[in-house]
This record gives structure tokens, C-alpha cells and sequence, in this order.
């Protein structure tokens, strides 16, 4: 069976969180805001309401309300995505992949994630690019990865956006662009994904793709450690090694206003 990891893309095709969608069919109750009832959600996802059905199977998979069941999960989200509804689609691929509920099937896993996909869901685009870098239910092809990750990251997918940076990096599925790599690390940096802020700071290091600036390298790996990523520390002891007092000052500053704007905080 093969391992479901990217280790060259230090990616992996998990079960993303999603909003829950609201049902629009149950009725409103007295012109409040109260949230449906189990029943009220079973009974417009009995009448065929598909955003109804979809959030059914998300009570049945998280067990919120209700006995956690994967397989009636899977029946709910079966029901949905055939209606069209791109998060049903979503969570049926990821469900096939990792057997949540069903028999892992990556034939059927693509197949969902390709409805997805139609309808603009990074999140499925995501997770096809990663099942063509290892070939799971498709021939492995890196240049479709790299069509699928980049298509994602278009759309602002943070895990794209890192994912397409390193294949520009080392010239996987295209060629190596040092330029292009520091245009996506940067943009998913800014949404404060650690990994990405971390290449950031490695590029402004080495010069690669943008102007040499141990400032900024300074700047982006402290950012990376605050965000999660404390390997980056070492990288970033080193370049302060090579500042000046007022260049390690000016560097710290630089870094204080990152991580203000650009730190990843667990909740």
C-alpha cells in the first residue's frame, strides 16, 4: 500500500476542515435565529435538499447531535454530491483516500475531487495535485501536479501556494524559477503558513529569486519559528552571526512587525 506523504512537497492528502453549509430549505421559526434541529436538517435532507444533506454527514462524521457513523456519513455526502454540492464532492474524495466510512477506492476518490474541482474547489485541487505526484488512482505525472497545484494556488490555496513554491525550487514538473518560487512562498508567508515563511527567509538568504537581504531572511525565518516552524532557529542564530549590532537591531525591528502581521497563533 503506498504511504499517503509528499516527501518532496512536504504535503498530504488530509481531510481539510470545511464551513458547515447551511441548509436552505428548513424553515425559519418564528422569525428567530435559532439553529435547526436534528430533525429539522434529517427531514429537509429527506425532501432532497442537498446543503441539508451535506450537513447531515457532517454530524454523522464529526458525531455532533448524533452517533458518529463514517458510513452514514459517507451515504449523505453520497446523496449531496450527486446533486452537485462541491463540499459533499470534497469530503467523498478525502473520504476514499484515507477509507473513512468506505473502501479505500482511489479510482473514486479522483473521480469526486474532479466534480470538485469543476466547480473551483482548491481544496480538491489540492489534493488531485498531490495524488498525481504519487499516483494514486492516476499515472504519477508531475507536470499535472504542478498544473493542479498552481490552479490552486491561483485560487489562494495556502498549501498550493507552498506546494507550487518548492516545485519551482528544484524544478519539479517545470522548470526551476527561483523568482516564481519566491512569488508563491511569499504569498502563502502572508497568509502565515510557517513552512512557506521559513523558504522565504532561506531564499532571501542565499539570494535566490530576489536581492540578497539577511535583514529580510532574519526577518522571515523569526517569523517561521514564532508561526511553528522552530527548525528555522538555526538559519537564523547563523545570520545573526553575520550582522552588525545596528543590522541585528534594524532585523529584529523588521521581525517584530512581521510577526505582528504575518504570525501564525494556535488558537
Amino acid at each position: 500500500m503506498k504511504k499517503i506523504a509528499l516527501a518532496l512537497l512536504l504535503g498530504s492528502v488530509c481531510f481539510s476542515s470545511v464551513l458547515l453549509a447551511t441548509p436552505a430549505a428548513i424553515p425559519a421559526t418564528s422569525g428567530s435565529a435559532k439553529q435547526p434541529t436534528i430533525e429539522q436538517i434529517k427531514q429537509s435532507a429527506e425532501n432532497g435538499d442537498s446543503a441539508a444533506q451535506f450537513l447531515l454527514g457532517e454530524l454523522y462524521f464529526k458525531g455532533s447531535g448524533v452517533s458518529q457513523d463514517s458510513s452514514m456519513a459517507a451515504q449523505w455526502f453520497i446523496k449531496a454530491g450527486d446533486q452537485g454540492n462541491s463540499d459533499a464532492q470534497f469530503r467523498l474524495g478525502t473520504m476514499y483516500v484515507n477509507g473513512f466510512g468506505v473502501r479505500r477506492d482511489y479510482d473514486k476518490a479522483m473521480l469526486w475531487y474532479e466534480q470538485a474541482a469543476q466547480k473551483g474547489d482548491t481544496r480538491a485541487e489540492t489534493n488531485m495535485a498531490m495524488m498525481y505526484a504519487q499516483g494514486l488512482g492516476v499515472a504519477q505525472d508531475v507536470k499535472k501536479a504542478a498544473f493542479w497545484f498552481r490552479k490552486a494556488a491561483q485560487g489562494g490555496n495556502v498549501i498550493a501556494q507552498f506546494n507550487i513554491g518548492q516545485m519551482y525550487s528544484v524544478g519539479s514538473g517545470v522548470d526551476v524559477d527561483h523568482e516564481k518560487a519566491v512569488f508563491w512562498f511569499r504569498k502563502a508567508a502572508k497568509q502565515r503558513d510557517a513552512k512557506s515563511q521559513d523558504r522565504l527567509g532561506v531564499m532571501y538568504s542565499e539570494g535566490k529569486g530576489v536581492s540578497k537581504s539577511l535583514r529580510q531572511a532574519y526577518a522571515w525565518l523569526a517569523t517561521a519559528v514564532y508561526s511553528g516552524n522552530k527548525e528555522s532557529h538555526k538559519l537564523q542564530d547563523k545570520i545573526a552571526a553575520q550582522l552588525d549590532e545596528e543590522e541585528l537591531q534594524q532585523a529584529k525591528q523588521l521581525a517584530d512587525n512581521y510577526i505582528k502581521t504575518y504570525g501564525f497563533t494556535q488558537s
